[in-house]
């Protein structure tokens, strides 16, 4: 998949860094993306590795950054994709719970509208100041 996306990129002219790494192990600094992007990952991942991709996702965004997740939901017919993922679809409130294990709150969720997808936009929780 990297090969070919290499390949796509330089045919149109993109300069794109691809690198290959472990989603429960981000191999970037602290603080160095406005979005963090998992897009038909999460349903390969053990609920643990679910839970630490998303706390290395937290902290590899800058404040005000966010994570937005992609994924194969609940079938809702039996094609392929969703024949090949039946047991294995997430759900949004199953994304709800790995963005909540680290800190994010959901802003946005639904079904994307084509096949079987679903996605959910979240930001970092920030806590009010007690006022005294």
């Amino acid at each position: 998949m990297i090969a070919r996306a290499r390949h796509k990129a330089q045919h149109a002219g993109a300069d794109i860094d691809f690198r290959v790494a472990r989603a429960e192990a981000l191999p970037w600094q602290d603080a160095s993306f406005d979005v963090v992007l998992g897009t038909m990952m999460l349903h390969h991942l053990r609920k643990d590795a679910r839970v630490q991709f998303a706390a290395d996702a937290k902290r590899v965004l800058r404040p005000g950054g966010r994570p937005v997740l992609a994924d194969i939901g609940p079938p809702k017919r039996l094609g392929l994709v969703e024949l090949l993922h039946r047991k294995h679809h997430m759900t949004v409130e199953k994304l709800a719970q790995v963005v909540g294990a680290a800190g994010f709150s959901v802003k946005e969720s639904g079904d994307v509208g084509a096949m079987s997808l679903i996605y959910l936009i979240a930001s970092a929780v920030t806590l009010k100041a007690e006022r005294g």
